[in-house]
């Protein structure tokens, strides 16, 4: 596998975005981390973490990017889209400042994203992009319209990304998750009356009767971040307990033939 050097991760505070940066820190990659707040430990206080605090959705912030990347004098070797905003409603429901809000967090975060770590990366001699989409970027769930376009989008333009430039050595994939225990899942279901249940329901939907973790979808990013997974580029990579596999999932007892 080529060596690892710079991870640039947007999102990186919390959740997916946090876990995956302490995957790359495991393995010895130094990490550009881009949230809006402070992260929590072990990544708080970490030298091989360089923070940018600020708003994906401001080319302000990926400036100061750029200027970090030309100051550590690497260029990155990878770049996780991971930044997202989810706001639940309907159609009637979701104001379209809202749905503004989450297209310029969920999309044109990632196209400033591009726009900044590509050219460097292409003059390094390429490099890998992963883009955190979800189920809902191919599945419908109620209640969740703003932010399934938002992440359906996020999809073909992977795939689009995949496709221009990799002539130029830029490989290109999605990491598409199912229902993953992160700070932003549980101020959700906080919300919610009987969230407890709630999450109860959400585990026995899945064929592996899980909640999934953040660790569980750094790994995949992991893998889509270097040469395991040369053969891949434009790949949608489902990690979702079986959720998508079957249209209507119920234990065999349910079913009555155990």
């Amino acid at each position: 596998m080529n060596q690892l050097e710079l991870a640039v991760v947007s999102g990186a505070a919390k959740g997916i975005g946090a876990a995956s940066a302490e995957r790359f820190r495991r393995e010895g990659v130094q990490v550009i981390g881009i949230a809006t707040s402070p992260p929590d430990a072990p990544l708080a206080g970490d030298p091989g973490v360089h923070w940018v605090l600020g708003d994906v959705a401001e080319p302000e912030t990926w400036a100061r990017v750029a200027e970090l990347i030309g100051t550590l004098g690497i260029a990155p070797s990878v770049l996780v889209l991971n930044a997202a905003r989810a706001q639940t409603g309907t159609i009637l429901t979701v104001t379209l400042d809202e749905w503004k809000r989450q297209f310029d967090i969920n999309v044109f975060g990632a196209v400033l994203g591009a726009q900044t770590c590509l050219p460097p990366m292409i003059e390094n001699g390429g490099g890998n992009v992963v883009v955190v989409s979800s189920v809902n970027g191919w599945m419908a769930e109620q209640g969740l319209i703003a932010y399934s376009s938002t992440k359906a989008t996020l999809i073909e333009f992977a795939k689009c990304l995949a496709v221009d430039h990799a002539r130029q050595g830029i490989r290109v994939n999605v990491v598409a998750p199912g229902t993953t225990d992160t700070p932003a899942f549980r101020r959700a279901m906080g919300t919610s009356e009987g969230a407890e249940a709630f999450i109860e329901a959400r585990r026995q939907r899945n064929p592996i009767p899980c909640i999934l973790t953040a660790d569980q979808i750094a790994d995949a990013v992991w893998f889509l971040s270097g040469d395991q997974s040369s053969g891949m580029t434009g790949s949608v990579v489902t990690v979702d307990a079986g959720l998508t596999a079957s249209y209507d999932f119920r234990d065999a007892s349910v079913q009555g033939y155990r």
